[in-house]
Parts: structure tokens; C-alpha cells; sequence
């Protein structure tokens, strides 16, 4: 009997998309055995302040990222919603769609940590499969915290990854001092962010 199709999924506002989040999302795919990774902007995302860039823009951008990797793509079921992105919602939305694919969600530790004030948090700890990744910058989470945090262990995997030491914040703050942001994004999103000036003036409300 073969296995049900694997996908790996990392939602966000990548605002911008960068080179870390492909990396974590390419060895996610590569260890989980997964046949599929799926880059997930979201409209506006519950737990920080608006995105910079249009929901449009930031599609874009992650399409351009992503499109010299085979395995990996970008799904646009939540930046359609107009509305707060709850992740229990979308993966119920998923499984009508694609009753066939296990999906696994893709939590950094420190995302992992807040998974007790996410919308309906219980039904999606019971129902949702779960890829933690450790990376560098964060503090390490294992087996014992993940399941204090309600982490179910047959739902769960924890994976080590290699991650350049880089972040959104970071990326936003040199494009508006007109600093170098090179090894950081790929050449086409910076060209996508140079194109429609993104970036460039201060924003009262930073996210991540």
C-alpha cells in the first residue's frame, strides 16, 4: 500500500521572502522525505502588525524565489481571504481540497512557543501534523517542551536545520538605510522590491 502524498508547508507574511526561509523549507522536504514544499503567504496574519507590501506583491515575490527549486512552490489559499489567516481554517480547507496529502506544518521554535494562543488551538494540535525546526539564532526546543506545549509525539517531528543568520526585520531596515542587501534575497525578489520602491520608508509598525 503506498504512502499518502507528504507536503511540507511554511506559512508567513515573508515581507519580504529570503533566503533563509527557502533553506529551512528545502531540508525540511529533504529530511521529512516530503514529495512537495509550499511557501504560504498570508493576507494579514493574527499574531503581528500588517505586512509592508500588498499581499499581490508578496506572492510575487515568493514565486520568484522559489522557482529554480523543483520540490517547492507557493500557495495562495490564504492571501485570497482577505481577512486574518487562521491556520486551523486552512488546513481544514486543504484536506477538502486534497483529501489524499498529509500536510505537515512548518513552526520554528520560537512560532512553536505560541502555539497555545493560536485560533482553536487544541483541535489543531489534534489534528494537524507538525515539522519543529531548530535553527541557529533560537533557543533549541525538544521532545519534553514540545509536548508541554501540547505537541502530540505521533504528530510531531522535530528537525535540526542549518538557517543563515538572517530575518525580515533586518532586510527591511538596509533596503531603507540603501544598504547592500545581497546574500540575503534572491536576485529576482530584489528586483521585484526595487521595481515597486518596497521598503524604502519607515514603517511604525514592524514585523518580523
Amino acid at each position: 500500500m503506498s504512502r499518502q502524498r507528504r507536503i511540507a508547508v511554511m506559512g508567513g507574511t515573508f515581507d519580504p521572502v529570503h533566503l533563509g526561509h527557502v533553506s529551512v523549507l528545502e531540508q525540511v522536504v529533504l529530511l521529512l522525505g516530503a514529495d512537495s514544499g509550499r511557501l504560504v503567504p498570508t493576507y494579514e496574519p493574527p499574531h503581528r502588525s500588517a505586512a509592508r507590501a500588498p499581499v499581490e506583491l508578496r506572492l510575487e515575490m515568493a514565486r520568484a524565489a522559489v522557482a529554480d527549486h523543483a520540490r517547492l512552490e507557493v500557495d495562495d489559499i490564504e492571501a485570497g481571504r482577505a481577512d486574518k489567516s487562521y491556520t486551523f481554517d486552512t488546513l481544514m480547507q486543504w484536506r477538502a481540497l486534497d483529501p489524499d496529502a498529509e500536510t505537515y506544518l512548518v513552526l520554528g521554535a520560537d512560532a512553536a512557543r505560541l502555539i497555545p494562543e493560536w485560533h482553536r488551538s487544541q483541535e489543531l494540535l489534534s489534528e494537524g501534523h507538525f515539522v519543529l525546526v531548530n535553527r541557529s539564532g533560537v533557543a533549541c526546543l525538544d521532545v519534553v517542551e514540545a509536548r508541554s506545549l501540547g505537541f502530540l509525539p505521533d504528530r510531531t517531528r522535530l528537525l535540526e536545520v542549518v538557517s543563515p543568520a538572517i530575518n525580515a526585520t533586518s532586510i527591511r531596515d538596509r533596503l531603507r538605510a540603501h544598504q547592500s542587501v545581497a546574500g540575503m534575497v534572491d536576485a529576482r525578489v530584489l528586483a521585484i522590491i526595487e521595481r515597486e520602491q518596497l521598503y524604502s520608508k519607515p514603517s511604525s509598525h514592524p514585523v518580523a
